[in-house]
């Protein structure tokens, strides 16, 4: 059977009518491919595998080709039997409605334009006089009443007086720095001020601590802060060999010391602190009350250049003890006293501010604020002490154990030392500061029943 048969082409001239094996490709002794009659019959729409001189006989110009190619199925029209292409532009442009008129027109068809600013002005009501009728039409300011109690100066809290400080410091010394464990908060003074000395190295304390001792073996007096359980417990043993050990000059500043931190929970009280530094040997421990120990206590740092760490709380403010001079003394005679009267011996800021208050209560008793609370300082305070009273009552916000009370007992083994500070217990409900303090036996009731039993009165 040909080929033109079966796919009802017609074939050149010179074109033989059956295809070979070999002319198809095939290989001598296989079945030759695109021989009509063999090939399967073909479904609609699938285009056979076959090779060009199989499937697309060469036709001639003018003869139909049989294979369906693109072209095959998509006839291509003459130009004579193509549709009249529609008309150019110009028709189009003929047959297009009517343009709207131009700008000129549209302008004709808006309707009027309001009045300009000078219009707009005159509608407007006529506006309010300025300052000085505003001052005018208010009503006469009343007079202020005269305050309760004193009108005492604005001061810091504890841990925004130490910054301030810093800051200040830092203008004219290019050696300090300051690193926060992700505590300055937003406005920190010293990064608004020396942003290149400002270093936020987040919650990884003890690298912090290990950090400032480089810093300070290259010559800078670096400041660390974070919340005192995290500096003193977490990062306990890079305070040891970087204050103790290697004496770096590095001071670590311990906001929400004791139970400061009071919602927050015991995972940010602490109230074990002043025990494990004051077991390190050749760190400068201080506990200032107010805005002037504190900024004292900063500057003696900077100017000494020995480690130091400063315990202090949250938000609270104090008024500020009486200071003479740049240097704070061993012992802060606030209120004096016979040598026969009790004396309180206050510590911290919570401890000093319920000395204050007790001395208020109980008329005639003594009163000694300590500030500095390491070994050394603590000898010779205890043998000022010794030289003037010979029972107090110490407070403070710490426990029992490791606390000041303590390490004064084992100092002044020939006087009465009575403790008021934090029980053995843990904190289970919340309340704010002065509340937790109350829960631990640490207010004021608790501090005039120690000065009561110190004087030998009867104590409910």
């Amino acid at each position: 059977m040909s080929l033109t048969d079966e796919r009802a082409g017609v074939l050149p001239a010179g074109v033989p009518e059956t295809v070979s094996g070999d002319a198809a490709g095939a290989l001598p002794g296989e079945r030759p491919k695109g021989v009509a009659g063999e090939r399967p019959e073909l479904r609609a729409g699938t285009r056979p595998v076959a090779s060009a001189t199989e499937t697309r006989p060469v036709a001639s110009a003018g003869e139909t080709r049989p294979v369906a190619s693109a072209a095959e199925t998509r006839p291509v029209a003459s130009a004579a039997e193509r549709p009249e292409a529609p008309a150019g532009p110009a028709s189009l442009t003929a047959e297009r409605p009517e343009a709207p008129a131009g700008p000129a027109s549209l302008t004709a068809e808006r309707p009027e334009a309001p009045a300009g600013p000078a219009s707009l002005t005159a509608e407007r009501p006529e506006a309010p006089a300025g300052p000085a009728s505003l001052t005018a039409e208010r009503p006469e300011a009343p007079a202020r009443p005269a305050p309760l109690t004193d009108e005492r100066p604005v001061t810091l809290s504890g841990r925004d007086a130490y910054r301030d400080e810093l800051t200040r410091l830092a203008a004219s010394d290019d050696t300090i720095v300051c690193l926060e464990a992700d505590l300055g908060g937003k406005g920190h003074p010293f990064q608004a001020a020396h942003p290149e000395r400002f270093f936020n190295l987040g919650i990884a304390e003890g690298a912090m601590v290990d950090m400032a001792a480089g810093l300070a073996a290259g010559g800078l007096k670096p400041f660390v802060s974070t919340f005192a359980p995290f500096a003193a417990l977490r990062a306990a043993e890079s305070l040891k060999l970087t204050l103790g050990y290697l004496a770096a000059g590095v001071t670590v500043v311990a906001p929400y010391a004791g139970v400061s931190g009071a919602w927050f929970g015991t995972t940010h009280h602490c109230l074990e602190d002043l025990a494990i530094l004051r077991s390190v040997p050749g760190v400068t421990i201080a506990a200032p009350y107010g805005d002037a120990e504190m900024r004292a206590v900063v500057r003696e740092a900077v100017r000494s250049g020995r480690p130091h760490y400063i315990r202090t709380g949250r938000n609270a403010t104090y008024e500020s003890l009486p200071v003479l001079g740049d240097e704070l003394p061993l012992v802060n005679w606030e209120f004096s006293a016979a040598p026969d009267a009790v004396c309180l011996v206050s510590v911290g800021e919570e401890g000093t501010r319920l000395a204050l208050a007790a001395r208020r209560a109980v008329p005639g008793t003594a009163h000694a604020h300590l500030v500095h609370l390491d070994h050394e300082h603590l000898t010779g305070a205890a043998a000022e002490l010794a030289r003037h009273h010979s029972r107090f009552v110490v407070v403070e916000e710490h426990r029992g154990q490791g606390g000041v009370a303590e390490a004064l007992a084992l100092l002044l083994p020939a006087c009465q030392v009575t403790s008021v500070s934090a029980d053995r217990s843990w904190p289970s409900q919340g309340g704010d500061h002065e509340e937790v303090m109350a829960a631990l036996g640490l207010d004021l009731p608790a501090v005039l029943d120690a000065l009561g039993r110190a004087a030998g009165r009867p104590t409910n």
